[in-house]
């Protein structure tokens, strides 16, 4: 009985060192539109996170209401007339 009790929490650590990385690995819509604001795609970071916001998102709504959002229109706008 304790080599099935060994091989058993040797199994269960390999699955959570597992679910930890996969957990780790994926990126949502709203890191991607944090990504996009630091790469100042802010196009991206705004349809993003209205996209979110719209959904009820309650962190993307705060973040449109962020002073930084502002600069982030202005940013893109800013851009659109620039064609940057």
């Amino acid at each position: 009985m304790g080599h099935n009790t060994q091989l058993l929490r040797a199994a269960m650590a390999a699955l959570f060192v597992l679910i930890a990385i996969a957990g780790t690995a994926v990126a949502g819509p709203l890191e991607d539109a944090e990504d996009a604001r630091a790469r100042r795609d802010y196009a991206t970071a705004l349809r993003l996170l209205r996209s979110l916001a719209k959904q009820g998102d309650a962190t993307a709504q705060s973040r449109l209401g962020d002073k930084e959002t502002t600069l982030l229109v202005t940013e893109s706008t800013r851009c659109d007339e620039d064609k940057c």
